[in-house]
């Protein structure tokens, strides 16, 4: 009887993020050492919602002004920071 494995997504992302594929948003979430549920619980987002920030550089457009802002008060960073994508 063969076994599959289910493959854990999110786990998956992380490692592909891990290998250096994170938006500058992630890289300032790592370098304050913070993980994705942690930074979420202190600035009243979602895990998911981090995620997207930190999978698709398109989504921190999208952010509002106030979630921006919550953001980076619990970074320590100014909104500008992130807001500058890297590649």
């Amino acid at each position: 009887m063969k076994t599959t494995r289910r493959v854990d997504q999110q786990k998956a992302a992380e490692r592909l993020k891990e290998a250096g594929k994170l938006t500058r948003f992630g890289q300032l979430r790592r370098m304050a050492g913070f993980t994705q549920q942690e930074i979420a619980a202190k600035s009243g987002s979602t895990q998911a919602y981090i995620y997207r920030l930190e999978s698709d550089p398109e989504q921190i457009w999208k952010t509002s002004l106030r979630k921006a802002k919550a953001l980076a008060d619990v970074l320590g960073c100014a909104i500008d920071d992130f807001l500058t994508d890297v590649q």
